[in-house]
């Protein structure tokens, strides 16, 4: 789910996707925008069963008052972001690398969401983060919802520290990662940095995927190398 006006997104992970389920997910998603400020007053969908025709999902639309609407059929484009958050989440989470097992892809989703809500700068909201444009000062409470998922990742970011290369006409330079506190394979803090080093001009592209705890970045102005290194 995502909400119109700020962006912030709300998912969690199912095996099915019974009328059921769905009006749980909806009833812990207006839990989780009431502890933004947000009362959600409409929600617009594509035509699945779900959607349309349970009873469960119907008693929650009544129960919080909320106007239901529905995209035209067979044209997604018009439900077009959360469209887009769909797309990115499966780029940027669960297929932005190679998950050893679907646990580890899960438990690396409410991290994914703090920083798509938290730190993720939009070009659709001006380049704001959706936190932004909640004007409420209430980030703690975005980053501390829980999602209903087996297995629920940690939220503490990694602290960042660079050295540039000792001479000018060095070819290294080193980025360290403190994560202490994160847990295996959380992937946030890997996401969370790598786009800083991207957007802040330090580095212009990958080239090379994680090796061994390594990533290797060419520099956008010098075209010197960068190596990402975590704590050994």
């Amino acid at each position: 789910m995502i909400d119109d006006h700020s962006r912030v997104a709300y998912a969690e992970i199912h095996d099915d996707e019974k009328g059921v389920t769905a009006a749980g997910v909806l009833e812990r998603a207006i839990t989780f925008y009431a502890t933004l400020g947000v009362r959600v007053e409409r929600v617009i969908s594509d035509n699945a069963f779900a959607y349309r025709h349970s009873a469960a999902f119907r008693s929650i639309i009544e129960a919080h008052a909320i106007q239901q609407k529905f995209i035209k059929p067979h044209c997604p484009w018009t439900n077009g972001k959360v469209e887009r958050l769909n797309r990115t989440l499966a780029t940027e989470w669960a297929y932005a690398r190679a998950w050893t097992s679907n646990r580890g892809r899960a438990a690396a989703l409410q991290s994914w969401l703090d920083y798509y809500n938290l730190d993720r700068a939009h070009l659709g909201i001006g380049g704001s983060t959706p936190i932004d444009r909640i004007n409420n000062d209430r980030v703690g409470a975005a980053r501390a919802a829980p999602v209903a998922s087996a297995s629920r990742t940690c939220s503490v970011r990694p602290s960042v520290s660079t050295a540039a290369p000792a001479r000018d006409d060095a070819d290294w330079g080193m980025v360290r990662i403190e994560a202490s506190g994160l847990l295996s394979m959380c992937g946030h803090g890997t996401i969370g940095v790598d786009t800083v080093l991207v957007e802040t001009g330090m580095v212009d592209r990958f080239l090379s995927a994680p090796i061994e705890g390594h990533r290797v970045f060419r520099r956008q102005r010098s075209g010197t190398l960068h190596a990402f290194m975590p704590d050994a």
